[in-house]
């Protein structure tokens, strides 16, 4: 696939939709006291720019988890983190402890939907454009493979769902796809030690990536099992765990290394993960409650 002026006409149009999809309003906007998953981002850039490691994730005098508490994997807070760091410098009333909240000035709102289409340009696009080349040779459409790339990258950046729920909704599920997508893309290549880094980036960032962990697995297990010997095999084996264990060791690290006073390395990794999968609180919330906290009221 060549990148030439059809190509910088569809990364155009898809970025041109995106920022269209930005200018019109977002759940919760002007509704107190929680103001909707946009607040819930904002919010996020808030505590982990303000709050040492060791409190994002811990219920404390500082950190009220019941207001849009973190609940997305290490990753997310990291990239919240790097994003908060740019708003203190550029709109810091954006990012201020408790007096951010429901903060809705034009010059935040664009911050935060620059910071989206940013994620993007930088990772969803490329991965995108990569796949399209990956895919198509691997299929070998010689006659139409110019044509088929371009429609194929076309479709995909303009994904409907995806456009709606990043760019109007709010969210950066973009990410999440785009590092899935990544370790697909270096699969398909021959990097499997990679492609697996990338899937586990991916899980790091936000919970719905294990959809895709029986793909993953099924395809590494088999790629294990064709080797010819079974010192091979297992070496293999070997070595996708230890790339397993050893990203998802450096993404967990600071919370044991920088654990909160009242904790230790271990409680405080378990806070962590509690936050992911919060069974004690219930994972399913109902709406007739979830409006109520929206909107203040008691039922």
């Amino acid at each position: 696939m060549q990148f030439d002026g059809s190509m910088v006409m569809i990364i155009s149009i898809a970025l041109l939709i995106r920022i269209l999809i930005g200018l019109w309003g977002h759940s919760g906007m002007g509704c107190p006291p929680m103001f909707g998953d946009f607040e819930a981002q904002r919010h996020w850039l808030e505590i982990t720019t303000a709050l040492p490691v060791g409190e994002w994730y811990k219920q404390t005098a500082q950190n009220d988890l019941m207001y849009w508490g973190l609940d997305y994997p290490p990753l997310t807070a990291y990239v919240s983190w790097m994003f908060g760091k740019f708003a203190h410098i550029i709109i810091p009333d954006l990012v201020a402890l408790h007096d951010s909240r429901g903060f809705e000035s034009i010059e935040g709102k664009t911050f935060m939907r620059l910071s989206v289409i940013i994620c993007d340009v930088l990772l969803l696009i490329p991965v995108t454009i990569g796949l399209c080349k990956t895919v198509l040779s691997e299929l070998n459409l010689k006659k139409y493979a110019y044509e088929s790339s371009l429609v194929y990258l076309l479709t995909c950046l303009l994904l409907p769902g995806l456009l709606l729920i990043d760019h109007g909704h709010f969210q950066y599920n973009g990410v999440c796809l785009a590092l899935s997508l990544y370790g697909i893309l270096l699969l398909l290549q021959g990097y499997d030690i990679l492609g697996s880094v990338f899937y586990c980036l991916s899980l790091n960032f936000k919970q719905m990536s294990l959809y895709y962990a029986p793909v993953f697995f099924c395809y590494l297990l088999r790629k294990c099992l064709t080797k010819k010997t079974i010192l091979s095999k297992l070496l293999m084996f070997v070595k996708l765990g230890l790339t397993v264990i050893l990203t998802f060791s450096i993404l967990w690290l600071p919370f044991c290394m920088y654990a909160h006073t009242e904790e230790t390395c271990v409680s405080s990794l378990l806070l962590v993960l509690q936050r992911q999968f919060p069974f004690s609180r219930g994972i399913s919330v109902s709406y007739t409650h979830l409006r109520a906290h929206e909107t203040g009221r008691n039922l």
